[in-house]
């Protein structure tokens, strides 16, 4: 169950139900969407010892209400909603623990998109303690410039006690159509995830109590990891479409830093065909 989370955050498309009606990225309020992509990518893993996330199979599942809606793991109810502002209250999953997790399929090609740095000791992630899934919750807003431009702002807390921390999120999303070819658009996003102090420490952190050097034990601090995102689709027909994504994360060095961090970059790369049910 934890990797379906994972699929439907790795390579959806948040959508929008106030916004112009000719946007695809736009979802009919009161009608669950759903459809599901078939093709070939992978979520990188930047830690010692984890593995990397094939995606072959990716869907998406979401539904706007007048105010309540749920969007590919996000549960959220919008206070305020109109054509240029929409605030919500949203619950979901921090997506943190996702790289503590072991994958081992057997026969499936997984690519690595990621340099390591040999540059510190390593530990493994089989040499820390377990971590927990943290629920956050908190506040999105999200404004309209346009028809094709947005801003999107999160600002969440974890309501379970795991971490007890924020995390918050800001992006920029434009999408525009290709010239000289038809029924093609592109959507580029930029934008940061910050992480607490708190955050930081839990999942990166080294205590000595782990029975490591001195030099290995790790402190996290605030962190500020910039994003790029490009989504390409070509729609076919009403069904169907071609897609590609790809998302980079960079890493600051106050996790970065850390023993378990073996690359400051994370990439996630998804090529394929989506149908719309």
């Amino acid at each position: 169950m934890k990797y379906l989370f994972l699929l439907l955050y790795f390579c959806s498309t948040s959508l929008f139900a106030f916004c112009d009606t000719d946007n695809e990225e736009c979802a009919p309020i009161g009608e669950w969407q759903l459809s599901i992509a078939l093709g070939a990518g992978v979520h990188t893993n930047p830690l010692n010892g984890g593995d990397n996330i094939p995606l072959f199979i990716v869907p998406s599942v979401s539904y706007y209400g007048e105010n309540l809606f749920f969007d590919n793991g996000t549960l959220g109810y919008s206070f305020t909603n109109n054509h240029h502002l929409v605030i919500s209250a949203i619950s979901e999953f921090n997506l943190e623990k996702s790289f503590f997790s072991r994958w081992h399929p057997q026969n499936i090609f997984m690519y690595n998109l990621s340099a390591a740095s040999p540059s510190k000791e390593n530990v493994n992630i089989a040499q820390v303690d377990n971590k927990r899934w943290a629920l956050d919750a908190g506040i999105q807003i999200n404004w309209f410039m346009s028809s094709a431009t947005n801003i999107s702002v999160k600002l969440l807390h974890d309501i379970n006690g795991v971490y007890n921390g924020y995390n918050a999120n800001v992006s920029l999303n434009s999408a525009f159509n290709i010239p000289y070819s038809k029924n093609t658009s592109i959507n580029v996003g930029v934008g940061a995830q910050v992480n607490s102090e708190n955050l930081v420490d839990y999942y990166y952190g080294i205590e000595e109590s782990n029975n490591f050097y001195a030099r290995n034990t790790f402190h996290g601090s605030a962190s500020v990891n910039p994003i790029i995102r490009i989504k390409l689709s070509k729609t076919i027909n009403k069904q169907w479409r071609l897609l590609f994504n790809w998302k980079r994360t960079f890493l600051d060095s106050n996790t970065a830093d850390s023993p378990l961090v073996k690359t400051h970059l994370i990439d996630t790369v998804f090529f394929g065909m989506e149908y719309a049910f």
